[in-house]
């Protein structure tokens, strides 16, 4: 973090928890992030940065922009999550730089992971009552294709940050 006064740093994971929260909300009622909730999060992180710290404020967040981004760019290129999900990620890293990156991602995956594995057993179920193994397949092809990745990324974010500020957790460190 490198807010050096306490109220910034509150504000700064109060918008961090407003982003997140709102991606997760319209990402499971529209299957989309909208470029007009990360853009200006993106942006806000970014000057709340330099505000604090000048040219290495702005480093910093930007550092964390560029890392973020990049950890689901493979994904999205793959077609397995969309543009939304990268920007989401990105504007993480701009609040919180590079440091708890590693970590949120793996809270995300185990998170993603859950989400898929409830909706699966969810669908199968429902397709259990159509009672036939064609359905149940096709069930399990569906639930994979409606997955909102949003919510994972949500659920893993303010548990990592929430671990750190609160239980005084490590972030897992690239290097």
């Amino acid at each position: 973090m490198h807010f050096s006064e306490p109220i910034l740093q509150y504000v700064q994971y109060a918008l961090l928890a407003v982003t997140v929260i709102a991606a997760a909300i319209i990402d499971l009622r529209e299957r989309r992030i909208p470029n007009l909730l990360t853009f200006p999060a993106i942006a806000a992180f970014l000057a709340l940065h330099t505000i604090q710290g000048g040219l290495d404020g702005l480093l910093f967040s930007l550092a964390g922009l560029g890392a973020g981004f990049s950890v689901l760019m493979a994904a999205y290129l793959m077609k397995l999550m969309g543009a939304g999900d990268v920007k989401l990620f990105a504007a993480i890293g701009a609040c919180l730089g590079v440091t708890p990156l590693l970590t949120i991602f793996l809270f995300t995956s185990i998170a993603g992971g859950l989400h898929f594995t409830l909706v699966i057993l969810y669908e199968r179920m429902k397709a259990s009552r159509r009672s036939t193994p064609q359905s149940q397949d096709q069930a399990a092809s569906k639930a994979g294709a409606r997955m909102s990745y949003g919510l994972a990324i949500a659920v893993g974010t303010l548990g990592a940050v929430g671990l750190h500020l609160l239980a005084g957790f490590e972030y897992i460190r690239f290097f």
